[in-house]
Parts: C-alpha cells; sequence; structure tokens
C-alpha cells in the first residue's frame, strides 16, 4: 500500500511509546503503529493543492474546519435522542455523554436504524453536512459539482465494546456506486484517541478494492500487517477528516471509561456518476 513511504517528515511512533492516552489507542488485534496526519488546514485557499493532495494521499484532515459551535448543537440533538433511547446515565449531567453501566452501543440494530432516523432528518445535521467551508473542499476534490446524502450517518460508540468496533475496511465495499466517493468524517466534540477516533491508510486508495473477509456481514474486513503506519490524531472539536472510498481505514477502540464517542460521516459523489451508491452489501 505504500503506507509508510507516504508519510516522509511525519513522527512515526508505536503507539506503545507516545502518550499515555496514545498507548492506549490498539485495536482488536493489538497495538497499532500511528503517526500525526498530514495538516491540510494551510492549503484551504490553494483548490488544485488539495486536489493534488486528495489524489495521492487518499484523504485530507483539517484542524477546526468547522465552527464549533454548530458541532456542539449537533451533539446535544444526538445525546438528547440518546437519553430519550437510554442510552445515558441520567446522574451526570447529559453534555458529558456518560453511558448507562454495562450498555453496549455500537451494533447495526434496529435501536441503530432508530437512531439514524431520528437525527439524520435534523436541521442541524444538514447544516453541516453542506457547510460552506466543507463543500468548498470537495469542489475542488471533484473538479466540480457534486451530490450529498450518499450514505450519511450518526455514529455512537461505547466503551469496552471492541467487538463493536469498525475494523480495517473501504468503505467502497458496503457502499455501493462510484469509486470517487468521498466521506466527511469528524467527532461531535473532542475525541483524544483513547476515546475511538478514526485512523487511516494514506496512499492506500491507489491499490483498488481489497478482499474482506469475516464471518458477520456487518463487519468484514482488511487483514492488515503490523508494519503498516496508521494516521490518527488527538481530535478536537470541530477537526475533519476527509477519504476516499477506496482508503482504508478503521475505528480506535474506546477505551474510556464510560465516555460516548458520537461521530458523523456524510458522504459525497460528483455529479457524473447519479447512481445513488447507498445500498449495502
Amino acid at each position: 500500500m505504500g503506507a509508510v513511504d507516504r508519510v516522509d517528515g511525519v513522527e512515526i511512533a508505536s503507539v506503545k511509546s507516545v502518550t499515555k492516552s496514545e498507548s492506549m489507542a490498539n485495536s482488536s488485534s493489538g497495538a497499532i503503529r500511528l503517526a500525526r496526519p498530514r495538516n491540510s488546514t494551510a492549503m484551504l485557499d490553494d483548490a488544485p493543492g488539495l486536489g493534488r493532495e486528495a489524489a495521492d494521499q487518499g484523504y485530507l484532515f483539517f484542524r477546526r474546519l468547522v465552527p464549533v459551535a454548530e458541532v456542539l448543537d449537533l451533539r446535544a440533538r444526538v445525546l438528547d435522542v440518546c437519553r430519550e433511547i437510554g442510552w445515558l446515565d441520567d446522574r451526570v449531567p447529559i453534555a458529558h455523554g456518560v453511558v448507562r453501566s454495562a450498555a453496549q452501543i455500537g451494533a447495526y440494530d434496529d435501536i441503530w436504524t432508530s437512531l439514524q432516523c431520528r437525527v439524520l432528518p435534523l436541521p442541524e445535521f444538514g447544516r453541516l453536512r453542506e457547510h460552506p467551508t466543507i463543500t468548498a473542499i470537495l469542489t475542488a476534490i471533484f473538479h466540480g459539482p457534486f451530490l450529498c446524502e450518499r450514505g450519511d450517518t450518526c455514529r455512537v460508540f461505547s466503551p469496552a465494546s471492541r467487538k463493536l468496533t469498525t475494523p480495517p475496511h473501504q468503505d467502497h465495499f458496503y457502499v455501493r456506486g462510484d469509486t470517487a466517493l468521498w466521506t466527511v468524517w469528524f467527532p461531535l466534540g473532542d475525541c483524544p484517541l483513547e476515546l475511538g477516533g478514526l485512523a487511516v491508510l494514506p496512499g492506500s486508495h491507489h491499490a483498488g478494492l481489497r478482499p474482506h473477509r469475516d464471518e458477520n456481514a456487518d463487519k468484514q474486513g482488511i487483514d492488515v500487517g503490523p508494519d503498516f503506519v496508521w494516521v490518527s490524531a488527538n481530535y478536537r472539536c470541530g477537526d475533519v477528516l476527509m477519504f476516499n472510498s477506496l482508503t482504508v481505514h478503521r475505528a480506535l477502540e474506546n477505551r474510556t471509561p464510560d465516555c460516548l464517542r458520537i461521530s458523523v460521516d456524510f458522504r459525497y459523489q460528483p455529479v457524473e456518476d447519479p447512481e445513488n451508491p447507498c445500498g449495502l452489501r
């Protein structure tokens, strides 16, 4: 995949040899090697440069790209839904997102479907999906107009749920349609590594679609060796990660004692392929 070569100039370290919080950012198969992502924030006024970086790396990362207040507005609405479902500890202020004891959240079940039906129509969700800073970058990536609502999702994951942690995979395996589709991911609030953010393999999109295997059809993934270097970050509220549908990525395990990890995926594709890629395998 060329992942190591494509992180030149970025400090590379095993997650067991960096900060205390990073040392907890291991996967269900053991510790993985992490590097800091390349920060594209300085390129916001350079559309051709963003296009080249996206084509080369298969991802773009930005600090404080979207307004914190708007992200927290959506977080508050999602937490209201989580409380109504019964996921939160009522003894703790709702804004903390503390899960009730022993709750296992993140499975693709009827409750997950209910969450999507209640969150995706929210005006706060739609405003972030079509935020001008995001759409300007996507125009640079696609070199023209694009379609949104190509498989958007709100994700909520509880701690101590290793079996529910998303394994390495490519979105194109699940989300059919154009391989030019891009996902825009960001957490609804601060997301240090121990809370279980997203990690990507730079340049992995160049090799095309890879075999996915597992007995569970909802959690099929890719075998990735221990020598590859993933990029991830201690995400702050307002940070945004974008990646191509063929870029290999994974979730890191939520290793906090009691906090929910809440995030959103927005998906977009160029208008020349209007096929709806939302059908799941």
